[in-house]
């Protein structure tokens, strides 16, 4: 026997969901179906999610890998000189 589920979400994660199920041959429901099973199955959730960086982030990162490939970037021997270099800033 089937029965509904309502779940209230944010539409424009509905739509990029859908639109990636269908690319994928699925429905919403079968996504959904199947992470319930699963949570059955195994008593956990598991959320396996690849966090995206801020923008800012993104900048930080990039303006240190031009630091480090033109030689100014400071590096440390161990951890405990790294520390002290930390907190003499």
């Amino acid at each position: 026997m089937k029965t509904m589920l309502n779940v209230k979400i944010d539409s424009k994660l509905k739509k990029e969901a859908q639109e990636i199920v269908e690319d994928l041959g699925l429905s919403i429901s079968a996504v959904v179906s199947n992470a319930l099973k699963e949570l059955v199955q195994e008593k956990r959730v598991v959320f396996s999610l690849h966090p995206e960086p801020s923008e800012e982030t993104k900048k930080i990162l990039k303006s240190a890998g031009s630091r480090k490939a033109k030689k100014e970037a400071k590096s440390f021997k161990n951890k405990n000189e790294a520390e002290d270099f930390l907190m003499s800033l």
